[in-house]
């Protein structure tokens, strides 16, 4: 999301919330939230299917909740 500096990652699998972390833009990749971010947490998650969300943050405020994206553990 241009211009946010902030993200907010959640991430639940088949046993529950797994991350909850915030990390700043560089962190994610796209430094001055800008560029395609990324980011891999040291969570392990359950084989099976899982879903992860984002909140975006900036000094104008929060953002709101992105859609939730599932993926799926091989």
């Amino acid at each position: 999301v241009p211009g946010m500096t902030w993200y907010f990652l959640w991430v639940e699998d088949t046993t529950g919330t797994k991350v909850q972390q915030w990390m700043t833009a560089a962190t994610a990749g796209c430094g001055g939230g800008t560029g395609t971010c990324s980011y891999t947490p040291s969570t392990a998650l359950a084989i099976g299917p899982a879903t992860w969300w984002i909140q975006v943050w900036s000094p104008a405020g929060y953002g709101t909740w992105s859609e939730g994206m599932a993926i799926t553990v091989p």
